[in-house]
């Protein structure tokens, strides 16, 4: 089994974590056009620095070795509505390189999110899948998350 070095990001990772995400959203546009980038990965890489540096998004990342195999981006959120007050962790992102699928990597990166989230006192975690995508939404049950929220749109011609 290969053996993967997680850790906190550091702005030092940004640009590894751009290109990944650079590299892997066209997975997603294939299903959902509206997710086709429209900034390249150099863009990409500046606003997560800038998201990193206000404290609005944090990651953690897997190497093996030298070679960036993957990471998990989020950002803890809280509501406080007419319902119950609470906190949660939202997922925005979790990419693994090619290379490194299939060796449970997703898995050790949510293990470090959800100890992290215990550390705070937060008890839950929260993520969006496509309908569309099936391969995600089974791999995110695997992963022990059932369906919440429906998100509905309508495009208008």
């Amino acid at each position: 089994m290969t053996e993967f070095k997680i850790r906190q990001a550091t702005l030092e990772d940004v640009p590894a974590i751009a290109k990944l995400w650079f590299e892997n959203t066209h997975e997603v546009a294939k299903l959902e056009p509206i997710y086709t980038p429209s900034i390249n990965p150099d863009e990409a890489s500046l606003r997560l620095e800038h998201d990193f540096n206000s404290g609005t998004k944090s990651a953690f990342v897997a190497y093996q070795g030298t070679d960036f195999a993957g990471y998990v981006t989020y950002k803890i959120d809280e509501e406080d509505s007419a319902f119950n007050p609470r906190r949660f962790i939202y997922l925005i992102d979790v990419d693994v390189a090619t290379a490194y699928r299939e060796q449970g990597l997703s898995y050790k990166l949510l293990a470090e999110v959800e100890a992290y989230a215990r550390m705070q006192g937060i008890m839950r975690l929260e993520l969006s899948v496509m309908t569309a995508d099936n391969r995600a939404k089974e791999v995110w049950q695997r992963h022990g998350f059932r369906p919440h929220l429906m998100l509905l749109h309508k495009d208008l011609s």
